[in-house]
């Protein structure tokens, strides 16, 4: 049986791994391993509510807020992917956290592509029980094409070698990304 993804847009309490420094927690909800079953449906945004895709959360304890989104698995309501961006004291631009199920292929890393643009490689940092984690970059370039941008694509294999391609709709980034940007 094929089980549907669809996107499911949150704003959280919580700051995502680490991204802001050490005096930062995110609480990983516990994920049964990948079943490469799982399927994105780029369609089923959709079904998504709120209108706007991107969620912000910020830490009570130091004001940092981030941007994010989230895909779940529709049947359980449980994170599939998250990704969230934010702009850390200790980092010259911002830096986003694409968070992937267990069972990935780790060596192939991460790949994000905005529209049919240039393709971006990012590498796992850790897994943990609640899933995959890439931290990266994102120069001032790769922000602006994502405001430019009508979709992301977030791929990654199996660790059965299956393509894995994750939508992440950049409606609503522009304004998001604004609201959390450094003055």
């Amino acid at each position: 049986m094929m089980k549907k993804v669809f996107l499911a847009f949150t704003a959280f309490g919580l700051l995502s791994a680490g991204l802001w420094g050490a005096s930062s927690v995110f609480s990983l909800s516990p994920q049964a391993a990948f079943a490469t079953e799982i399927e994105p449906v780029a369609g089923a945004a959709a079904d998504a509510k709120p209108v706007e895709p991107w969620g912000k959360r910020c830490s009570e304890e130091t004001g940092h807020c981030e941007i994010v989104q989230r895909l779940t698995v529709q049947e359980t309501g449980k994170r599939f992917a998250e990704f969230a961006i934010g702009y850390p004291d200790d980092a010259d631009g911002a830096r986003g956290v694409v968070i992937l199920p267990l069972g990935v292929l780790l060596e192939p890393g991460v790949r994000m592509q905005i529209d049919d643009g240039q393709v971006y490689q990012f590498t796992f940092r850790y897994c943990g029980a609640g899933g995959c984690v890439a931290v990266i970059r994102l120069s001032d370039a790769l922000i602006a094409e994502m405001k430019k941008g009508n979709a992301a694509t977030i791929q990654f294999m199996s660790a059965k070698g299956q393509k894995i391609n994750v939508p992440i709709t950049l409606k609503g980034f522009t304004k998001a990304i604004r609201d959390v940007a450094k003055g």
